[in-house]
């Protein structure tokens, strides 16, 4: 067995290594695909229309940035609206 691994170990070598970056390369994209399908799972619906959790977050970060350049008191003053993306959400939307 010694003298086969012997002979052939740059072929062992090679296998070996293409093994291992099938392996990570692989790792990545399930990761990349669950992560995907998280973000685009629905939340709730508004009118018979999807909202995703990256619906979501895209408004929490439109919430975030009117508040930096209006203030923090912005979206119960300006808008009647708690400080809640997915009240700003619905918002948005309607």
């Amino acid at each position: 067995m010694i003298k086969v691994l012997q002979k052939y170990k740059m072929y062992v070598l090679v296998v070996a290594g293409v093994l291992i970056m099938i392996s990570f390369l692989m790792a990545d994209a399930i990761r990349q695909l669950t992560q995907y399908s998280i973000e685009n799972e629905r939340v709730y619906n508004i009118d018979g229309s999807k909202v995703s959790r990256s619906d979501l977050n895209q408004a929490a970060i439109h919430l975030e940035g009117l508040k930096r350049a209006l203030g923090n008191e912005m979206p119960k003053t300006t808008f009647g609206l708690d400080d809640d993306a997915t009240q700003w959400q619905l918002a948005a939307s309607g």
